[in-house]
C-alpha cells in the first residue's frame, strides 16, 4: 500500500470527536488521523480505508467510541495499527498484537467511562 500523507491543514469531517472538541489533528497517512482533544484522543479512519478493518474490530471500536470510524487511543488503536502497520513505528506492532488479542477475547467491550 502506498502511503499518502495530507498537507498541514487537513480537516476531519467532524470538529467534534467522541472525546470532545478536536484540538489537534495529524494525518499519519491515507487519511488516517491521530486526533487529540483536551481530555483524550484516538484515531479516525475515513470511509475509504475503513473497509480494510474487519467488521468484528469495527464493532468493538464502536462499542467504545460510538462510531466505527473512531479508535480510542488506549485500546482500540491496536486494530488500526495491525491493519495499517506502515503508519506506525515498528515497535508499536508488538504492543498492538497484545492489545488486540485482549480486546478480541472479550465478548462485550465496555467503555471505561
Amino acid at each position: 500500500m502506498t502511503i499518502k500523507r495530507k498537507v498541514i491543514g487537513y480537516r476531519l469531517p467532524h470538529a467534534v470527536s467522541p472525546w470532545g472538541p478536536v484540538s489537534e489533528v495529524r494525518d499519519i497517512g491515507n487519511g488516517v488521523c491521530v486526533v487529540s482533544t483536551p481530555s483524550h484522543g484516538g484515531y479516525y479512519v475515513p470511509d475509504d480505508m475503513l473497509e480494510h478493518i474487519p467488521a468484528k474490530h469495527r464493532a468493538i471500536a464502536a462499542s467504545w467510541s460510538g462510531d466505527e470510524h473512531w479508535y480510542e487511543e488506549d485500546c482500540c488503536w491496536a486494530y488500526v495499527c495491525l491493519v495499517f502497520p506502515d503508519l506506525f513505528p515498528p515497535e508499536a506492532l508488538e504492543h498492538a498484537e497484545g492489545m488486540a488479542g485482549r480486546l478480541s477475547a472479550r465478548t462485550t467491550a465496555v467503555a471505561p467511562w
